[in-house]
């Protein structure tokens, strides 16, 4: 784990030092609680066991999407002549791909150095982390890490107790491991582990159909791997519609990688020949796998043990986490949980979203609630998949009636022009006005051009909104307003309309 951190000059924190703000755990959600903290005046102390950044820098959206990136372009390289270029079979120099991803991860990670946060006047601490009670918590301190953090710290004890007015616990989460007979025994692989291997894999059987899944599964399968996805349920992407989903199966199933489905796992072996074995039932047919390596992607466990929860009256449990309220508050008032450690949304932009409206209950004083219909995301396969709002399944079980607006795009010149058009816009309206409370894409940049409907569903625009605003042709985010044409048709240029318009000023048309 590259660890690009520099050398900060921090004055010396006495045992019992008393702060506004205690943010437990340095990734996404406690980089941004202390900032804003500190930006509100608080004094803050930020602290972790490991280097700043987190699972996102280190095991999660930075290295995932520079593998894939090369996965795209070795891709590319196939199907170059779709534009009139010789295809070529690449090469795959496997250590450089890491080579190169590694790379990306020590660049990224100058951003969370510790001089970053003492610039704010942020204390970060590294160590574990107890509460005592309450109040209080004690940090046995991280030797190995002691050259980059507060140097006059005396290391004879070890250890440092703390107080702090507010805490704020963002520990996160690790890899979810389902209980399969014998997968502990022959190994397996986690996204912890993918980032770092020294070797290719010449196969690989993925356990788990959700994003993680998807995008590793198809990154390794254009690397050159047979990938295999097992899956439990009926569909890969099981928070997606159904008709979203099947656009990404298919393409995935073109990439080369088997996908099974409604798994039934039996158990893992290890063959005689030094592979690992998958034996199991898809849709009720008896199925053997065998393959190199064995990735996990079955969702993650929030990391709650050893923090002294329950000396601090939080309540929790090792499957939901840390129990918060709408103000992500905890059963103490005085500790807040925000991030993947709540059981909340496992995504980055959620973590910190989580941790602003956190910070501004603690600090600001000023009561705020979380609003996860809010929280959009995207999946950074080939074709990219993007959320927000309510889709066609949610808005089933909570009883709205909604209308559906689609758009596909191969009606788009922009997509026809970059020979990538496999995918569609889908809009939900409810009411007259056709409100907007939702919008899935699939299809080239989703996750860029999502970010229209993610605005026009929190300020409570609608069809009408999107289809009057004017945009750049020829542009692939022309394909909200495409999708949007049709409730202009029905608005403006009804058959009432149209009929009161002839007989008004004489016109001859149809």
């Amino acid at each position: 784990m590259p660890v690009n951190i520099g050398v900060p000059l921090y004055a010396k924190i006495p045992s019992m030092t008393n702060y506004d703000l205690i943010v437990i755990g340095g990734g996404a959600a406690g980089i941004t609680a202390a900032k804003w903290g500190a930006k509100f005046g608080a004094k803050v102390a930020l602290i972790d066991k490991k280097p700043l950044g987190g699972d996102c820098l280190f095991y999660g959206c930075v290295p995932s999407k520079s593998l894939i990136k090369s996965g795209n372009v070795a891709e590319m390289m196939r199907h170059a002549d779709r534009y009139g270029i010789e295809a070529v079979h690449p090469t795959i120099h496997f250590d450089k791909v890491i080579n190169r991803v590694q790379g990306i991860i020590e660049e990224a990670g100058k951003f969370d150095a510790p001089e970053q946060f003492h610039k704010l006047g942020i204390d970060v601490i590294f160590g574990a982390v107890t509460f005592l009670d309450g109040e209080k918590v004690e940090v046995i301190l991280n030797q190995d890490l002691k050259e980059i953090q507060h140097r006059e710290f005396s290391y004879r004890e070890g250890a440092v107790r703390l107080s702090a007015k507010r805490y704020i616990i963002a520990t996160g989460s690790r890899p979810a491991v389902p209980p399969i007979e014998g997968l502990e025994e022959i190994g397996f692989l986690t996204n912890e582990d993918l980032f770092t291997l020294k070797k290719q894999p010449r196969s690989l059987v993925i356990v788990g159909g959700g994003p993680i899944g998807c995008e590793m599964g198809q990154a390794f399968a254009r690397l050159g791997t047979k990938v295999t996805l097992a899956v439990r349920g009926n569909q890969i992407m099981p928070k997606e519609d159904p008709d979203v989903a099947e656009i990404l199966y298919k393409q995935m199933q073109r990439d080369g990688v088997e996908i099974l489905l409604q798994v039934d796992f039996k158990r893992f072996e290890r063959t005689e020949q030094g592979n690992k074995k998958l034996v199991c039932e898809s849709d009720g047919t008896p199925v053997e796998i065998k393959a190199e390596e064995i990735l996990v992607a079955t969702g993650r466990s929030p990391v709650v043990e050893g923090l002294g929860l329950e000396e601090a009256g939080v309540a929790f449990d090792t499957k939901r986490g840390i129990h918060v309220d709408k103000k992500l508050r905890t059963t103490n008032k005085r500790i807040y949980a925000v991030g993947d450690v709540n059981g909340s949304y496992p995504f980055t932009h959620a973590a910190g979203y989580e941790a602003a409206v956190a910070v501004t209950n603690a600090i600001v004083r000023y009561p705020t609630k979380v609003d996860y219909d809010s929280i959009p995301w995207t999946t950074f396969t080939e074709p990219e998949v993007a959320h927000c709002g309510l889709n066609e399944m949610e808005a089933k079980e909570r009883g709205i009636q909604y209308e559906v607006w689609k758009a596909d795009f191969s009606e788009l010149d922009r997509a026809l022009a970059e020979s990538d058009h496999e995918g569609f816009v889908k809009i939900l309206t409810t009411g007259k006005k056709a409100k907007i409370i939702g919008a899935q894409i699939v299809g080239p940049h989703a996750g860029e051009l999502i970010h229209e409907f993610i605005l026009a569903r929190n300020k409570g625009l609608s069809l009408g909104d999107i289809a009057a605003m004017v945009h750049v042709y020829p542009t692939l985010a022309d394909i909200c307003r495409l999708a949007a044409t049709p409730y202009l048709d029905r608005t403006y240029f009804s058959p009432g309309i149209k009929n009161w318009l002839k007989r008004l000023f004489g016109y001859r048309g149809k």
